[in-house]
C-alpha cells in the first residue's frame, strides 16, 4: 500500500514548487490550501459556522468567505486566528482525510510509492502529523524568505514578516523533519536536490 509524504515549509520557501514538481512525476497531491479556500467557496462547508462566529460583515454578497476581511482581522488578532482555526481545523481534517485516502488508491493503481499531503500547517497541527509516514520540509532562512514574497507579491516586507512570526518557529519545524531541503539556490538546484530525495525514497521502498 503506498505511503504519505507529509510536505511543508514555511511562506516562500518553495513548498508549493516542490508539489508541483511532485505531481509532474505522477504522485498523487492533496493540497490543504486549496481544500481549505473550497471550504470557504460560496456554499461551502464552512460558511454557516464562520457566519455564526465572526458575523455576516466577513461573507460576501455571493456568500464565500471575505478572504481580504478576514486576513486583515486574524494577522491582528491572534485570539480572532485561533477563532478561525478552531471553525477550519475539524473540516479540514475531515476533508483531507478522505481526501489522502484517494490518493493512496490511485498511488496504489499508478504503482507509485507514495502519495503526497501539502500542508502549510502540518507541523502546528499535531493530529495532522499522525496521517503522514514521513515529513520533508522545505528550507529557507527569514530574510530570503521576505525577499522572494515580497518580489512576486503586492505584501510588504513588514507584512511578510508578521506571517512568518504567526508561523511556527522555523526551528520548531525543522524539529519535526524527516527530511529536509534548504531552498537558497537555484530553481535548477532545487529540482536536483526533490530528484536525489526521490531516488532514496524509491531505493528505501525497494
Amino acid at each position: 500500500m503506498a505511503w504519505i509524504l507529509g510536505l511543508t515549509g514555511g511562506i516562500g520557501s518553495g513548498k508549493s514548487t516542490a508539489s508541483a514538481w511532485f505531481s509532474l512525476a505522477g504522485y498523487p497531491v492533496v493540497d490543504a490550501d486549496a481544500i481549505s479556500r473550497s471550504l470557504t467557496y460560496p456554499g461551502g462547508a464552512a460558511i454557516p459556522a464562520i457566519a455564526n462566529e465572526f458575523g455576516a460583515d466577513f461573507i460576501t454578497p455571493e456568500g464565500a468567505m471575505n478572504r481580504a476581511k478576514m486576513r486583515e482581522l486574524v494577522f491582528d488578532d491572534p485570539k480572532a486566528r485561533e477563532r478561525l482555526e478552531g471553525v477550519m481545523r475539524p473540516l479540514i481534517r475531515r476533508a483531507s482525510l478522505e481526501a489522502l485516502e484517494r490518493a493512496r488508491s490511485l498511488a496504489d493503481a499508478a504503482g507509485k510509492a507514495f502519495a503526497v499531503f501539502d500542508c502549510p500547517l502540518l507541523c502546528e497541527w499535531p493530529e495532522a502529523r499522525t496521517v503522514v509516514d514521513r515529513l520533508l520540509v522545505i528550507d529557507l532562512c527569514e530574510e530570503e524568505q521576505i525577499r522572494r514574497v515580497a518580489l512576486r507579491s503586492s505584501l510588504t516586507p513588514e507584512r511578510v514578516r508578521s506571517i512568518i512570526r504567526a508561523q511556527i518557529p522555523r526551528q520548531a519545524r525543522l524539529a519535526q523533519a524527516d527530511d529536509i531541503i534548504y531552498n537558497g539556490g537555484s530553481l535548477e538546484d532545487f529540482r536536483s536536490a526533490l530528484a536525489a530525495l526521490l531516488e532514496r525514497y524509491l531505493a528505501r521502498a525497494d
